[in-house]
């Protein structure tokens, strides 16, 4: 081969080395591509922790962003995850320096005056206040295991996730995606709770196609390929409450609940019961306002009447007196906040109002705090445990009233119905006199919402609807903000008609409108009567409630007695 020959045949074979080293290396970037990644993500990364004594807490299916702690070798909770997601029965009373649990029928009291407990149940550390693991496991519904390398406490309580089991070997990675890291090898036949799909199937939005989100039994949380799972099913887990169950008061009445509040300002106002309520059909309950806080060391204005319940028994009516937070000598929220902040305060309400409900033989006691405010919730929530116990105690029925959760949904309604036996959803003041705007004071969208809303927390069994027997006649010049002034439902058909108000029938809002504009003033009302009364009933019937409730005795119109028993 001549010289020209040899040159052209090393530069062919340079050319097809070449080309070979690039199919080379673009197969191996492929392959690259679809190789699984195998590095793995460290726990402190993982879990962030920032110091060695730092736990991972994992309560179900969720881990917590603030960390539990070793002390002296044993795992601490924080006591705000206890309280907000284990036991809420567990209360810390800060400025009495008490950590309080309630059972059903009994309140135990440990002192942290000195930083910490006896027996060092409960611990404060740099301000926070942390509880023993193995204290809280001993009185909650719940299991507990304590894992180390990492260190991390995680929690079942009683409910219900969806499980299933590992069909092979398989990687929980920390992401969707082969190449994200591994948190977690899984060998088959471990288990998961699934976290992207309901018990029913459906599949919710943190779903990615291919992947299924899971939570390992030992705490680890993130994805694995779908194919690696067995079929989930629902896992229930059913465990005994250490301090006893709650029970339900004997109300004394079959079927369902028809309660009236009524009005009662002094002794002698009283007396206007027995004549209301022989007109009240069907009525099975009568709620007087009786008691009233006084002041912030647990006084309570009084009006209890002995007569009253001995007449309201005899027409075949029981008697839950109510207490309330704004008729007394105290009526802001600032003040409410103090007594429920004060253990002796707590306690001097409940031994009063208990003695005196029993005195006068009355069959339950309504709790009417509409005062309660966002950061005392938790304290009103200690205070209907701890009243719960007394009511228990004497046999009288505890109802909790509360506005509907789209203007108070801090309000802890499940806790509610798990100690008290009713929670009346208070359907009304959509409109107030002091809104912006004119607008009806219970629209049957609006009563339909605030059943549906509270039901998401209690019972149906449990759940008392409200209405207004009450309506507010608005008023409006040259465009102003409009005042309101409340009327009863007679009083309201009687100024229409003697004004002039033009009347049509408002089939969303479920009741009749009436509106008149003379000059630069307009009037507007949105009436209750016999009409808006049975949309409501329709409502409540459909959401199958445990009953209705009315406020109040002596604004209804005669006529709507009958149709609320026709429903209940």
């Amino acid at each position: 081969m001549d010289r020209q020959n040899r040159k052209q045949e090393l530069r062919r074979r340079a050319v097809l080395a070449a080309a070979l080293l690039a199919a080379l290396a673009a197969a191996a970037l492929a392959l690259f591509h679809y190789m699984p990644s195998r590095k793995h993500m460290t726990a402190a990364d993982y879990y962030g922790f920032s110091g060695s004594r730092d736990l991972a807490v994992i309560v179900d299916d969720t881990i917590s962003e603030e960390p539990g702690v070793l002390i002296d070798g044993l795992p601490y909770l924080p006591y705000s995850i206890v309280a907000e997601k284990i036991n809420p029965a567990l209360y810390y009373d800060e400025p009495a320096s008490l950590l309080i649990r309630t059972t059903p029928t009994e309140m135990e009291t440990l002192d942290l005056g000195s930083g910490s407990t006896e027996n060092r149940e409960a611990v404060l550390q740099e301000g926070k206040l942390y509880l023993a693991l193995s204290y809280v496991e001993s009185v909650t519904a719940m299991e507990a295991h304590y894992y180390e390398s990492p260190g991390r406490e995680v929690i079942r309580t009683n409910g219900t996730l969806l499980a299933a089991s590992f069909s092979k070997n398989a990687a929980v990675r920390y992401r969707a995606g082969i190449k994200s890291p591994i948190i977690r090898d899984m060998k088959k036949g471990d288990r998961a709770y699934v976290l992207d799909t309901d018990a029913d199937g459906r599949t919710s939005g943190s779903k990615v196609k291919g992947w299924t989100y899971v939570m390992t039994y030992n705490g680890y949380r993130g994805y694995v390929d779908e194919n690696a799972l067995g079929e989930a099913a629902a896992e229930t887990l059913n465990l005994e409450n250490p301090g006893g169950e709650y029970t339900t008061a004997d109300t004394g009445i079959s079927g369902k609940i028809n309660m009236v509040f009524h009005q009662t300002t002094s002794r002698s106002s009283n007396r206007t019961m027995l004549g209301a309520l022989k007109k009240a059909e069907g009525v099975n309950v009568v709620a007087p306002t009786w008691f009233s806080l006084d002041d912030t060391e647990g006084g309570l204005t009084d009006i209890a009447s002995r007569a009253y319940v001995a007449k309201a028994h005899r027409l075949g009516v029981r008697v839950w007196a109510v207490l309330n937070d704004f008729d007394g000598g105290i009526s802001s929220a600032d003040e409410t906040a103090s007594v429920l902040a004060s253990f002796e305060a707590r306690t001097a309400v409940i031994d009063r109002v208990v003695e005196r409900v029993t005195k006068a033989g009355a069959d339950g006691i309504n709790v009417d705090f509409e005062l309660v405010r966002e950061s005392s919730s938790a304290a009103f929530s200690e205070f209907i445990r701890e009243l719960s116990i007394r009511c228990r105690e004497k046999g009288l029925v505890l109802s909790i009233d509360a506005y509907v959760p789209t203007y108070t949904k801090y309000l802890d309604r499940k806790e509610y119905a798990a100690v008290a036996d009713f929670v009346v959803a208070m359907c009304y003041d959509e409109h107030t006199a002091g809104s912006e705007e004119a607008g009806s004071v219970a629209s049957l969208p609006f009563v339909k919402k605030g059943i549906e809303d509270t039901l998401a927390y209690v019972p149906k069994a449990k759940l008392i609807a409200a209405i207004p027997f009450y309506t507010r006649v608005w008023t409006t010049e040259d465009g102003n903000t409009p005042s309101g002034k409340a009327y009863g439902m007679d009083a309201a058909a009687s100024y229409v008609e003697e004004n002039g108000l033009t009347k049509t029938w408002d089939e969303e809002d479920g009741q009749y409108y009436a509106e008149k504009t003379e000059g630069g003033t307009k009037t507007q009302v949105w009436l209750e009567d016999i009409s808006s009364v049975k949309k409501k009933m329709e409502a409540i019937q459909e959401a199958d409630c445990a009953g209705v409730a009315e406020w109040k005795l002596g604004l209804e119109s005669r006529d709507v007695w009958a149709v609320i028993q026709s429903f209940i």
